[in-house]
């Protein structure tokens, strides 16, 4: 016959081993939250990078004191719809990437 001591472990056990896979479980959906804002976070810096350029551009070619840089303002308005289709791009590829492993983790 067990001591009261082990009963008292037999019972606690279970205990421990659910509150372990609930931060566990909690853990695991906050770093899901935190990949999908890393995303986020970096879609809108290549947003603003593609605003930048295209303000630069602009700037460069409206103003008559840089005349000598207009192939630079050209540059950066080429660059600017580039980078805008790049961030989507990526940001679309990296959702469907997430959210298919994040579906296969669940079904675990």
């Amino acid at each position: 016959m067990q001591s009261n001591e082990n009963k008292g472990d037999s019972l606690k056990r279970p205990l421990i081993e659910k509150t372990i896979e609930t931060e566990l479980a909690l853990a695991d959906r906050m770093a899901i939250e935190r990949t999908k804002l890393s995303n986020e976070r970096t879609f809108l810096s290549y947003l603003r990078t593609s605003l930048t350029l295209l303000g630069a551009g602009l700037t460069i070619i409206r103003l008559d004191l840089l005349e000598k840089l207009i192939d630079l303002g050209v540059v950066c308005l080429a660059m600017s719809p580039l980078v805008l289709a790049f961030a989507i791009y990526r940001f679309i590829y990296n959702r469907n990437r997430f959210n298919k492993y994040f579906d296969q983790v669940r079904n675990i």
